[in-house]
C-alpha cells in the first residue's frame, strides 16, 4: 500500500473517530437534549398558540383570523351588493317617471305623425331626421332630454329610439341621432314589461366606455298604456357610479378588489389588478373561470378559499344581484391571503425570534453545565485523538476526581512505553530502508553493467555474421571458375544461397532484437541516475514543438491535432518533452486506418497538480490492460509499427521521479485516454 493511501485511510479513520466521539461525547449528549427539549416546548406552544389542537374546539390564532377575515368580507360583499341593487333601483324609479310624462308622450306622438308624413312624400330617412330638427317640437323634446342630463351628472347620455324605424330620433349627443337600433345590445328591448323596463350592460362605440342602459317605452298618460314604438334610452357610465362602489369603501385593504359580472362569466367593470400576462382585461371582452366568479354567475352566494384571475390566492365571498325576475349580476368580493394574514405572519417571526433568543440562552446555560461535567474526559479524549493523529510528546493533564487523576496517570504511563517502542521501531525502518536504498543501486548497477558488457559479444556476432555475408559472396565467384561437376555447384550454390543466408538472417535479426532490448535497458537506467533540472515549464511551447516535430507523420496519416491553452508546470524539460513525444508517438502509431485520426491534448488544474489529457480516437484497448501498458516489454499489440515495450515503463519511471503520476483510459475500438499529472507552478 502506498504512503498516499495510508495517509488517506488514515484520515478517514480520524474523521470517523472523531465524529463518534463528538456525538458520544457526555458534553455533547447534555447539550443537546437540554436544547432539543426546550426548543420542543417552545415550539409546540407557539403551534398550538397559532394553529389550535386537532380534533379540539380549541381554535388558534390563524383560524381566528381566518373567521373574522371571512365576517368581514361578507359583510362587505353584502354591503356592495345592497348598494349596487338599490342606485339601479333608483335609476329603474328615474325611466319611470321620465317616460310617464304626458307633454313628452304627446310632442314626440306629433312628432312621429310629422316624420311617418314626410317618409310617405318619398323623403329619405336621413333628410327626414335633418327637417326633423328643425321643428319645435323636437327641440322641446331635446330640451326636456338635456334637463334630464343636467339635474343627473351620472346619466352619460339620453335617447329617444324609435323601435318602428329601428333608430335613434333624439339624443343628448348628437352623434348618436340616426345610429341604428343592432348598435345596441338585444337586452335594451327585450324582456320590458309594465313596471319593469329592461337592463343591460354596453361598449359604447362613440365613447370607447361600458355603460349600463336602461330603456322603458314612453307611457301615453291618456291612455295608459305602452307607446310600443317609442323608448327612452338612460346611459350610465360605469365609472362614474358602479366602479366607485366596487373599488372604495372599508375591508377590502391594499389588495382587496369586487368584481362585477354578467351571466357568461364576463366582467362588466374594469378590474382593479392586471392579468398574469400584464395586460389589462376589457369589459364584456374578458372571461373570468375562478370558481367564486362561475358561482356567482349561476346565482349562488357563500364564501371560499380560492385562487382568483391572477392565480393568487385568495378569500372570496360572492353574491348574485338579481335586477330583474330574468336578469342579474355576479359579484364577487376577494382580498389576498397575504395581506390578510401578513399581521399574523409578522407576529409568527416576532415569537420565533423570541424563541430562538431563549434558545440560545439555553445553548449557554447548557454549555456551561456540560462543560463543568465533560471538561476531564474531554482532556483525555484530546489527548488519545493527538496520540492518534502522531503525536507522542502530549501527555494528559491529572486533573479533576481521584478516578480520573487514576486514569490519565495511567494513559501517560502507556504513552511513556509506547514512545519507547516506537523510537526503537522508527530507528529499525530506517536501517531497513537504507539496506534496500543500497541494493536498488546494487540492482540498477546490475543492469547497467549487464546490459553493457552483453553488448559487447552482440557487436562481435554481428560483425563477424556480416564478414561471413562478405566471404559467401567471394565463394560463389570463385565457384562459377571452378572445374567441379554440375551436381556439386548446384548443391554448393542452394547451400551459399539458401541455407547459409537464411541462417544469417535469423543470426542477425536475433542479434538486432537483443542489442535494442538492451539499448532500452541501457536507457532505462541511465534514467535512474541523470540529475534533474527541475524549472517550470510552458507546457503551450513545449507541446507546441513536439507537434511540430511529428508534422510530418501528422499529414501523411491525415491527423486532426487539437490542442487547447495549457497551464504550465513543473520538471525537468527534457525528460517532459520525452513523456508526451512518446504518447503523441503512440497516440499517432495506434490510430483506427478506417476513420480520420483526432488526437487532443487537454488540461486543467485539481488542487495542487496540473493533469494534462492525451486523447485519441484509435484502436484502443480493454480497460483490463490499462494497469499492464506500462509493464517493460508489454507490447498488446505487435502487429502495430515497431517498438521494444518499453516506451511507456521510460515514461512512467520519469514521473515518478517528478512525483507526477500516469494512467490510462480506453475501450477497445473507441480510442484512449492518457493523463499525466505534474506539480503545478
Amino acid at each position: 500500500m502506498s504512503a498516499s493511501t495510508q495517509n488517506t485511510d488514515h484520515a478517514k479513520k480520524t474523521s470517523l473517530v472523531s465524529g463518534a466521539g463528538l456525538l458520544g461525547s457526555l458534553k455533547v449528549r447534555m447539550f443537546l437534549a437540554f436544547t432539543l427539549l426546550f426548543a420542543l416546548i417552545i415550539f409546540t406552544l407557539q403551534s398550538v398558540e397559532r394553529y389550535g389542537i386537532p380534533f379540539t374546539p380549541f381554535e388558534g390564532k390563524y383560524q381566528e383570523k381566518q373567521i373574522e377575515a371571512f365576517r368581514a368580507l361578507n359583510l362587505t360583499a353584502d354591503l356592495k351588493k345592497e348598494r349596487l341593487s338599490r342606485i339601479v333601483d333608483e335609476f329603474v324609479d328615474d325611466i319611470l317617471l321620465f317616460s310617464n310624462n304626458d307633454l313628452i308622450s304627446d310632442d314626440f306622438s306629433e312628432l312621429d305623425r310629422v316624420m311617418r308624413a314626410r317618409q310617405r312624400a318619398g323623403a329619405p330617412l336621413t333628410l327626414v331626421l335633418r327637417e326633423l330638427r328643425d321643428e319645435e317640437i323636437y327641440r322641446s323634446i331635446s330640451k326636456y332630454l338635456e334637463r334630464i342630463k343636467s339635474i343627473y351628472p351620472s346619466y352619460g347620455r339620453v335617447d329617444l329610439l324609435d323601435a318602428t324605424e329601428n333608430i335613434i330620433l333624439i339624443s343628448t349627443d348628437n352623434n348618436a341621432i340616426g345610429m341604428p337600433l343592432s348598435n345596441l345590445p338585444e337586452e335594451t328591448v327585450q324582456n320590458i314589461s309594465p313596471g319593469q323596463p329592461s337592463i343591460a350592460m354596453w361598449q359604447d362605440p362613440l365613447e370607447g366606455l361600458s355603460k349600463l342602459l336602461i330603456a322603458y317605452p314612453l307611457i301615453d298618460v291618456r291612455e295608459g298604456q305602452f307607446q310600443r314604438n317609442t323608448l327612452m334610452i338612460i346611459h350610465i357610465n360605469i365609472g362614474n357610479v358602479i366602479q366607485p362602489i366596487l373599488h372604495t369603501g372599508g375591508g377590502l385593504g391594499m389588495t382587496g378588489e369586487a368584481l362585477l359580472i354578467n351571466k357568461e362569466v364576463r366582467i362588466l367593470a374594469p378590474l382593479k389588478h392586471p392579468l398574469p400576462d400584464g395586460t389589462l382585461a376589457k369589459p364584456l371582452g374578458y372571461q373570468i373561470v375562478a370558481e367564486p366568479a362561475v358561482r356567482a354567475a349561476r346565482g349562488e352566494e357563500g364564501i371560499i378559499t380560492t385562487k382568483d384571475y391572477r392565480d393568487v390566492d385568495v378569500l372570496a365571498a360572492y353574491r348574485y344581484i338579481p335586477l330583474t325576475p330574468d336578469f342579474g349580476w355576479g359579484m364577487v368580493v376577494k382580498r389576498d391571503e397575504a395581506e390578510i394574514f401578513k399581521s399574523f405572519k409578522q407576529s409568527e417571526f416576532q415569537s420565533l425570534l423570541i424563541a430562538v433568543i431563549f434558545i440560545f440562552f439555553t445553548i449557554i446555560v447548557s454549555i456551561m453545565l456540560a462543560d463543568s461535567l465533560s471538561k476531564p474526559l474531554h482532556g483525555l479524549s484530546r489527548t488519545a485523538q493527538l496520540v492518534e493523529l502522531g503525536n507522542l510528546d502530549v501527555r494528559a493533564d491529572s486533573v479533576g476526581t481521584s478516578e480520573m487523576k487514576m486514569l490519565a496517570d495511567a494513559l501517560n504511563s502507556m504513552l511513556d512505553r509506547f514512545q519507547t517502542w516506537t523510537t526503537d521501531l522508527d530507528d529499525q525502518v530506517k536501517q531497513r530502508t537504507a539496506q534496500l536504498n543500497e541494493k536498488n543501486e546494487e540492482l540498477e548497477q546490475i543492469v547497467f553493467v549487464t546490459s553493457h558488457d552483453l553488448r559487447s559479444p552482440l557487436v562481435n556476432i554481428q560483425g563477424f555474421s556480416r564478414e561471413l555475408e562478405t566471404i559467401i559472396i567471394h565463394l560463389e565467384e570463385i565457384l562459377k571458375d571452378e572445374d567441379l561437376s554440375a551436381g556439386t555447384k548446384n548443391e554448393l550454390a542452394r547451400l551459399l544461397n539458401e541455407d547459409v543466408p537464411e541462417a544469417l538472417g535469423f543470426i542477425l535479426g536475433s542479434t538486432d532484437k537483443m542489442d535494442a532490448l538492451l539499448k532500452g535497458l541501457l536507457r532505462l537506467s541511465r534514467l535512474g541516475r541523470a540529475s534533474l533540472m527541475i524549472e517550470s515549464i510552458d507546457m503551450n511551447f513545449l507541446i507546441k514543438e513536439i507537434a511540430n516535430s511529428f508534422e510530418h507523420q501528422i499529414k501523411e496519416k491525415n491527423v486532426t491535432l487539437k490542442v487547447d491553452d495549457l497551464f504550465p508546470a513543473t520538471g525537468d524539460i527534457a525528460q517532459i518533452n520525452q513523456v508526451f513525444s512518446n504518447l503523441l508517438d503512440n497516440a499517432i502509431k495506434y490510430l483506427d486506418p478506417s476513420k480520420p485520426g483526432k488526437i487532443s491534448i487537454t488540461g486543467e488544474k485539481r488542487g495542487n497538480e496540473v493533469i494534462f489529457c492525451v486523447k485519441d480516437n484509435g484502436i484502443g484497448f480493454a480497460p483490463e490492460f490499462s494497469r499492464k501498458v506500462f509493464e517493460i516489454f508489454h507490447r498488446l499489440d505487435p502487429s502495430h509499427g515497431s517498438g521494444d515495450g518499453l516506451g511507456l515503463t521510460i515514461v512512467r519511471k520519469i514521473l515518478d521521479r517528478h512525483g507526477g503520476r500516469i494512467w490510462a483510459e480506453s475501450t477497445s475500438g473507441k480510442g484512449t485516454r492518457f493523463y499525466v499529472a505534474l506539480p503545478e507552478v
